[in-house]
Formats: C-alpha cells, structure tokens, sequence
C-alpha cells in the first residue's frame, strides 16, 4: 500500500483529513465521548488542537511502540463500547425500566460488526448454555462494567432470532460507522512512511482560523 504523499519538509500530508469540531457540542451527543475536551487556553495560546481520528506518534521505546500500536487497533472497538453504553441506557429508559441493575444485553452479528441484537436474559442464559452465544472480548470492558455478547456464527443468530426471539436489532449510526473505517484505514505507524530522516513531526491538528 503506498503512503501519504509528502508535503515540502518531509511531512506527510493528509488531503482526506477532516477539520476538527472547535468544542465537543458541534457534534452529535453520542459522538461528543470520542473527542475530548479542548483545553481552550492551550487552543488559543497555539491554535491547534489533536485529531483522535489519527494514530499517535510513535514511541522510539520498543515496548511503548508495542502498546500504542496494540490501543489503536483496539479503537474501533472503543468508540463501539463508547455508543452502546449510553445507547443501552436511553433505550432502558424509553422502556421505562428503572431498575439500576437491569443491563441492555448487545449481541453483535458475527458477519456485520454494525449490527447487534438486544436479547433478554432468560434468552441469552439459554443461548450461551447452547453455545451460541460468547463474551464479546473486544468490546466488554472490566473497568466500566460494560459487557456485551457475540453470535458464533450467522447460524446461531439465526437460531437465536427464530427460535430464541431476539427483542430487536440495533444498527451503528451511519456517521459512526464512517468513522470508524477512517480509524481503521489509518494503520499505526503508515502516515510516517516517507518522512525524511531527521525531520519534525507533523502536527495532527486544525489551524483555528480554519
């Protein structure tokens, strides 16, 4: 795959790079976790401000290196996770379920990541005692109580949804599902291709008169 093309002082330049929103409120309210907040007095004192749509810089620690690249493949997962956490609880809520320790149960499709399934517990404890049904390791996460599920296979969805009744499918937000395959086409480590030895990194940024 061949690399960004280089601008004049060895930097990689990025045509497709989108301008960045000045505060989080300029996007949609389940977009607004993925960008974090503005520091406005470094924003004014520089005028630039980090695109999260961008792999960071590499480390020239080995092991730093290793983990960042590790965090950005996990990304698309993460922005996942940051939808359907409050997705999961405005959908209780139109439900009108106010019990604090009731779950929206997210069951992804194993041949469309964009779709999930939401499920009962009743069905998901008889679906997983079948084995049609496992932990979804790429999107649960420990540290915020958020887990989610996954079919083993389009049969076993197929099964779930004839004879199990899923309650409904939940579709990812086309603007999301665009963001994360940008996230994804930018692979860690590719947009420093070409870089002439020796010069400075490119800022990841907007120009705030822009």
């Amino acid at each position: 795959m061949a690399g960004p093309a280089v601008a004049d002082g060895g930097f990689p330049s990025f045509p497709d790079l989108p301008k960045l929103p000045q505060t989080p409120e300029d996007l949609p309210a389940f977009l607004r976790p993925l960008i974090p907040e503005i520091d406005k007095k470094k924003y004014e004192k520089s005028g630039y401000v980090r695109d999260r749509n961008m792999p960071p810089k590499p480390s020239l620690d080995p092991g730093i290196r290793k983990l960042q690249e590790k965090s950005w493949n996990k990304e698309p997962y993460s922005r996942m996770r940051q939808y359907l956490m409050p997705r999961g609880a405005q959908l209780r809520g139109e439900a009108n379920i106010s019990n604090p320790f009731e779950i929206t149960r997210f069951v992804r499709w194993p041949d469309d990541e964009n779709r999930y399934d939401i499920v009962s517990k009743d069905v998901l404890k008889e679906a997983k005692e079948l084995g049609k049904i496992i932990d979804d390791e790429s999107i649960s996460a420990a540290g915020d109580d958020f887990r989610s599920w996954l079919y083993v296979s389009p049969a076993d969805r197929d099964y779930v949804q004839d004879k199990l009744n899923a309650e409904r499918t939940e579709v990812l937000p086309q603007i999301l599902i665009e963001n994360i395959a940008l996230v994804r086409s930018r692979k860690f480590g590719e947009i420093w291709q070409g870089k002439k030895e020796g010069a400075p990194l490119p800022p990841l940024v907007m120009d705030k008169k822009g």
